[in-house]
């Protein structure tokens, strides 16, 4: 019986260690593969979890530095720069025609010079009313009932609708009906921090919401975003829920 030729045999010897292998040196059991897996993850999720929190420490350390306090002022879009006659808008305000459960809210222009949809009056364009006398006129009136000069305050309204070129419906109305003609101007915010600001004073002055620190203040974007990223580090850490108030808060 003749041999088998190493150079076949080499080949059949490596084949067979390679089958044999996984037999005798397996890498631990699935359960174990399991746990270090879970492990691994969980590690990450630490790791991710104490970045989220340096950083945020970063932003309180830096909390000065992002600070914005500087304001774009509205832009004017009608007075008597931009009127048809280059005269001042006057308007009065009535009921709307059949509508006498709500309050007067349309606001029209008799001399027809206002160009509403020529000077692009949109909806949210504030309104200034000048309809009110201001603080001086009315100290003297009181005083001495009687005043040689008469200077009026504005009243800030807000455009729901333009109807058309000298036709405002207005948000919210008036409690009555101004038959008097009187002087507005119209402005809008260009500034998207100054559109928050307004956004926050209207809510709280229409509905007090909300009725706790609602004040605007110039760090207001940074801290939103320091608390969400803290919401982030808590959904990511689990911490224990047997955390300790500390005494110092009672104080």
């Amino acid at each position: 019986m003749q041999s088998m030729p190493f150079r076949v045999l080499a080949p059949m010897l490596v084949i067979a260690t390679l089958v044999a292998a996984p037999i005798g040196c397996g890498g631990g059991s699935p359960k174990a593969s399991k746990q270090a897996a879970e492990g691994r993850a969980a590690q990450r999720r630490a790791d991710q979890a104490n970045t989220l929190l340096r950083s945020v420490v970063s932003q309180v350390a830096r909390l000065s530095d992002s600070v914005q306090l500087e304001l774009r002022p509205p832009t004017v879009l009608l007075d008597s720069r931009s009127s048809a006659d280059g005269e001042d808008v006057l308007a009065i305000v009535r009921r709307r025609p059949g509508v006498l459960d709500q309050p007067p809210d349309l606001m029209i222009v008799p001399a027809g010079n206002a160009r509403l949809r020529a000077n692009e009056i949109e909806p949210g364009d504030q309104i200034k009313y000048f309809i009110e006398l201001d603080r001086e006129t009315r100290m003297r009136l009181t005083e001495t009932g009687e005043a040689d000069i008469v200077t009026m305050d504005s009243r800030n309204l807000y455009v729901a609708q333009v109807l058309d070129d000298n036709t405002i419906l207005l948000a919210g109305g008036l409690p009555v009906e101004i038959p008097t003609p009187a002087k507005i101007e119209i402005w809008r915010n260009v500034d998207d921090r100054m559109e928050d600001i307004s956004s926050q004073l209207g809510r709280y002055l229409n509905r007090r919401d909300p009725p706790l620190a609602w004040q605007p203040s110039g760090d207001e974007a940074v801290l939103n975003q320091i608390t969400e990223r803290l919401n982030q580090w808590l959904r990511q850490s689990k911490p224990s829920d047997a955390w300790a108030r500390p005494a110092l808060l009672e104080t």
